[in-house]
């Protein structure tokens, strides 16, 4: 499939004004319009993080949307201790596990910040700055 979008769409979403004017010049207009783009077009002028953001505003299918999300989290699985509900919706996209994976990996989150919170509080903001334990 080649997704497309229009700079109209992309202007209804609000995007960073930097990116904005970088895209506006590389294609050599001033103002949004409704001539079709590809989100390569977009990947080419702006990179891949505002071809990410883009999705928002384009054709793309959200099934196609959520597989690409599914196998970006699984490609960086081994950074954390994914909570196995979460590899389970990952992997198969089962809605029925969905909530549960959400709930599971905001816990993760949480916990992973009040780690990380305690360890700052430990080497930054004591006297005797404990160190990395």
């Amino acid at each position: 499939m080649i997704a497309t979008t229009t700079l109209n769409k992309i202007r209804a979403e609000h995007p960073c004004e930097d990116g904005w004017k970088k895209l506006l010049a590389h294609l050599g207009k001033t103002k949004a319009d409704d001539d079709v783009i590809t989100l390569q077009t977009v990947l080419e002028s702006n990179g891949i993080d505002d071809a990410l953001w883009t999705l928002r505003a384009s054709d793309a299918p959200e099934a196609t949307m959520r597989a690409f999300a599914c196998w970006a989290a699984l490609s960086v699985s081994h950074l954390w201790d994914m909570p196995v509900i979460v590899r389970e919706y990952l992997e198969t996209q089962d809605e029925s596990k969905r909530a549960a994976a959400r709930d599971a990996a905001r816990a993760a989150g949480a916990a992973a910040g009040a780690a990380q919170k305690q360890q700052f509080i430990g080497i930054f903001c004591t006297e005797e700055g404990e160190g990395l334990k």
